[in-house]
């Protein structure tokens, strides 16, 4: 069975398609959510480590920050991250706002022409496959 089957067989949300309660279980064993004054540092393998000296839970998943290095970063965000999609250019470097829009409704317009596309080879009456 292809992806297309699935979609169209199935009211379940896509991720769940792939994504398994046993998936989580290491995140919410270490996020502790009965207690959350519980939770420590832990250092689980991880394929993009901190620096050196950043965070005190080392190359850990679960990480604690000192308020001091918090406000070290620059513009002192606390959106803090450590996978980082390096294909992403610097946000400072985005085209405005009404650009990325009009680029998301072209994207989401060819993707509907698509999946009207496949209602019409599944059979689906013309009325239905134009919703």
């Amino acid at each position: 069975m292809n992806v297309t089957s699935l979609l169209v067989k199935s009211s379940a949300p896509l991720f769940s398609l792939f994504l398994k309660r046993e998936d989580l279980d290491e995140f919410v064993a270490c996020y502790k959510p009965s207690n959350r004054h519980d939770r420590t540092e832990e250092n689980h393998p991880h394929p993009h480590p901190l620096p050196e000296g950043e965070g005190t839970g080392g190359e850990g998943r679960w990480r604690a920050y000192d308020y001091d290095e918090l406000i070290k970063r620059d513009k002192a965000s606390l959106d803090i991250f450590w996978l980082r999609d390096e294909s992403l250019s610097d946000s400072d470097d985005l085209p405005a706002p009404e650009v990325i829009a009009q680029e998301i409704v072209e994207d989401l317009e060819a993707a509907l022409e698509q999946f009207r596309e496949i209602a019409g080879d599944l059979g689906a009456d013309s009325e239905t496959a134009n919703v």
